[in-house]
């Protein structure tokens, strides 16, 4: 759902500065947790673009669909990994089993540096499991490294790891996997 700036602040109690619209994206069976797309997008001192906001201290959790809880616990789905809340519901709504991250480094408890206990309610042992990052991983050592330590753990867990590398379509910096199949799926398909 989407909130206005003043709503923005009436519900949540903060005021980002130059943010015309959120749209907040709840995460089920969470208790109440949720992120929020920023429009337009902040960019921060240090010249970083910040796309998302989550209130502090609310940690980071596995996003996954309500609609995808069947095939998520069917071992002979394979389940794939994502990076976004979007890319997500895209493959969810493409009869995939998926659960997504709110970022790439989103797997880990940011005060433990430990797995998050959300992996515990996933069966992973033999499942096919593809990590779907986005394109930049293959030129960006922060990225790469997050996704050979989720690999690892999920294979540590007993999941049979493959990496989909998405191609980048042209004009683009990094394609995501909704970029790649967008482009590449007819209107309605």
């Amino acid at each position: 759902y989407s909130l206005r700036p003043e709503e923005f602040e009436e519900k949540v109690g903060k005021k980002l500065a130059g943010v015309n619209s959120y749209l907040a994206i709840p995460y089920p069976g969470q208790n109440g947790f949720r992120r929020f797309k920023l429009f337009p997008a902040l960019i921060e001192t240090d010249g970083k673009t910040r796309k998302y906001y989550q209130l502090p201290s609310t940690g980071n959790h596995l996003y996954a669909l309500p609609v995808a809880s069947e095939s998520i616990k069917d071992l002979s789905c394979p389940l794939f990994v994502v990076e976004g809340e979007k890319k997500t519901a895209l493959l969810t709504q493409l009869g995939k089993a998926c659960i997504g991250l709110g970022g790439i480094w989103n797997w880990i408890n940011g005060d433990t540096h430990q797995p998050l206990l959300d992996f515990d309610w996933v069966v992973w042992k033999g499942r096919i499991t593809y990590l779907v990052p986005d394109s930049d991983f293959v030129v960006n050592d922060s990225i790469a490294l997050a996704v050979y330590r989720l690999g690892r753990e999920l294979e540590r867990r007993g999941a049979v790891v493959r990496i989909l590398k998405i191609p980048v379509l042209q004009g683009l910096e990094k394609t995501g996997i909704d970029d790649y199949l967008t482009s590449k799926t007819p209107p309605g398909k």
